[in-house]
């Protein structure tokens, strides 16, 4: 019996299947597979769905498994688990996934390359929308019901999926700049930046991505070392607002000064030059009012946000928050601005939790913060 077992392979909760997949799988979430010795350190996700490490395949589940011996006839079928085998395992870097006519046509009507659109056999056609966006060049390949759900984000496929280029940051960029130009677009209504520093898991960015656009922020910046906002489950998690709001990634810390709008305004009589207040605010769990590297601590309740020409939040990671290193580059910050004159006020900010809980998900805990900044601006407006 040892002997037998010696050349199988027990497959559970393999790193080789998202979340979803797995739990698509059913009841062939156990796999006990022969591998030959002389390939088992080699097995990967394709040759192990292909069957080149020794001929496996995954057994077929009515409606949600595929069948080796059928798929690998099947080239449409091949190239889409290919492609997003690639993205789930972080290979294929220079493109992303956008599942879903929304947000396909909200990719096209920026401009973004779209390769490759897999639809339903079901669809007698392209949606017409999606059509009339797309270059002719674009490969078009139709899939299956269960070959589509195997990878979909959602329990029923919205029935299209497109493969695109990564979009260049300057190019978008760009076309956000051209946005604010645009008199026919709306603008931004909220003079805030978010700032994120080292967030790295991708649920939680793209939540706070959809808060910042849906709030009307005017920037995100993310710091280096966080999760790419391009990322298939940021893409899922943020909803299409990676199309309406600028995002600048990569931001170094140490520079983070040369990123932040402290300048001058001219009076109207144009004799003189007044500088504007500018508030940079740090959300912290810890609710210790005495100060940290000289910035005191209040709740987020009680900061008048409506004084400030523009205000910078920073939320920091998920594993270490805000840290004492980000405080003292936060707090380094103000001899800069001292040179420059620019009357700037540092504040940590935080919710009052009650039952003993000590923080928030830091997507929830900027939502809150966000929506009340939002808040007193409205109330400011409706009262002018």
């Amino acid at each position: 019996m040892m002997r037998l077992f010696s050349n199988l392979i027990l497959f559970r909760n393999s790193k080789y299947f998202s979340r979803e997949q797995y739990h698509q799988l059913g009841p062939w979430k156990f796999f006990v597979l022969p591998i030959p010795s002389s390939t088992s350190s080699n097995l990967s996700l394709e040759n192990f769905r292909q069957g080149s490490s020794g001929g496996y395949r995954i057994p077929k589940k009515e409606g949600v498994g595929v069948d080796e011996d059928k798929t690998t006839k099947d080239s449409s079928v091949t190239l889409f688990n290919t492609i997003m085998s690639e993205l789930i395992e972080k290979k294929g870097q220079k493109k992303i996934v956008l599942e879903g006519t929304r947000l396909i046509e909200d990719a096209l009507l920026i401009n973004l390359k779209m390769e490759k659109l897999f639809i339903l056999k079901s669809m007698k056609e392209v949606p017409k929308k999606i059509k009339s966006l797309m270059n002719e060049d674009v490969e078009i390949h139709k899939l299956g019901q269960k070959h589509m759900q195997l990878w979909s984000s959602v329990t029923t496929p919205p029935g299209v999926i497109g493969i695109f280029t990564k979009p260049k940051q300057e190019d978008i960029i760009n076309w956000q700049r051209n946005q604010l130009n645009d008199k026919t677009v709306v603008q931004p209504t909220l003079p805030l930046t978010i700032i994120c520093n080292n967030l790295r898991e991708p649920g939680n960015l793209g939540s706070i991505l959809r808060s910042a656009a849906g709030s009307g922020c005017k920037m995100v910046l993310l710091s280096k070392g966080s999760v790419d906002p391009w990322d298939i489950k940021v893409l899922r998690g943020g909803s299409g607002a990676q199309f309406r709001i600028p995002i600048v990634s990569e931001i170094p810390m140490f520079g983070l000064e040369s990123y932040l709008d402290v300048g001058y305004s001219t009076c109207l009589e144009g004799t003189t030059t007044t500088p504007l207040s500018v508030g940079i605010f740090i959300a912290d769990s810890d609710s210790d009012k005495s100060p940290k590297y000289g910035i005191p601590s209040v709740p987020y309740t009680n900061m008048d946000y409506t004084k400030f020409r523009h205000l910078y939040l920073l939320v920091g990671g998920e594993t270490e928050g805000i840290g004492d290193d980000t405080l003292q580059i936060i707090s380094s910050l103000k001899t800069s601005f001292i040179n420059s004159r620019v009357p700037v006020t540092f504040s940590r900010i935080h919710i009052s939790l009650q039952n003993r809980v000590e923080s928030l998900n830091v997507a929830n805990a900027l939502g809150i913060i966000t929506f009340e900044i939002r808040r007193q601006f409205d109330c400011q407006n409706f009262k002018t």
